[in-house]
């Protein structure tokens, strides 16, 4: 029975702390975009400025599905255009290269 209840609780745990790494990274891209962030590579720049830029791809990838739960949930700010924001995705890959070469 312990082992079960040991189980449980690492479970729940592990769930409990998904739920907070994603609200706090919702909570960084909507401080992103209150900051100005208008784009793709704009919001990856802000929230992962201290990550190595051969992450930010995936972390584009990550961003896209918290900005479309967002979207989806009326939670992204009034000025926030979404058109443009995804206009922006085709380009992200040729930007993050550029600055790759800095």
């Amino acid at each position: 029975m312990e082992r079960i209840t040991v189980g449980y609780f690492s479970l729940f745990f592990t769930i409990l702390l998904h739920c907070r790494n994603r609200r706090n990274r919702e909570a960084s891209i909507l401080r992103a975009i209150d900051d100005g962030a208008e784009t793709l590579f704009d919001i990856v720049a802000n929230v992962y400025s201290g990550v190595d830029r051969s992450f930010w791809i995936p972390a584009a990838s990550n961003v896209r599905l918290h900005v479309d739960h967002l979207a989806q949930q009326n939670k992204l700010p009034k000025g926030f255009s979404i058109e443009t924001f995804n206009c922006s995705l085709v380009e992200f890959a040729g930007m993050v290269g550029k600055s790759d070469s800095k």
